[in-house]
């Protein structure tokens, strides 16, 4: 058999396989989530969603009340924290982190009402 034919069949095979992984990857790994304080208003979720080779940390905030809230997240990838505000019956995504090697991380969120 022709090397070039053989490396061409190689290459293809490897092609093959990597757009397998690809395909069967999760594209986002849930870790975890957590109720939250200001009287079960606020609910929250962390996600690490997979963009090309890496992944964004985002933390899913939802104000169920009527009340405005107030949170406050930090993550143990991202431990700078960030205000974000909520209005009544308001969702809210934050991302923490872009570009992250990692795919767990673990989000801390505390929320008043405002």
């Amino acid at each position: 058999m022709n090397i070039v034919r053989k490396y061409r069949i190689r290459v293809a095979a490897g092609i093959s396989v990597v757009w397998l992984l690809c395909v069967l990857s999760p594209l986002s790994v849930d870790a975890g989530d957590g109720a939250v304080a200001a009287g079960d208003c606020v609910t929250w979720q962390q996600e690490a969603r997979f963009v090309g080779v890496a992944y964004n940390h985002l933390v899913h905030l939802t104000n169920r009340c009527d009340r405005s809230a107030v949170c406050r997240i930090k993550t143990d990838v991202n431990p700078q924290e960030a205000t974000v505000r909520l209005a009544p019956k308001e969702k809210k995504s934050y991302l923490t982190f872009r570009g992250s090697p990692a795919r767990v991380f673990k989000a801390t969120v505390s929320c008043s009402e405002k």
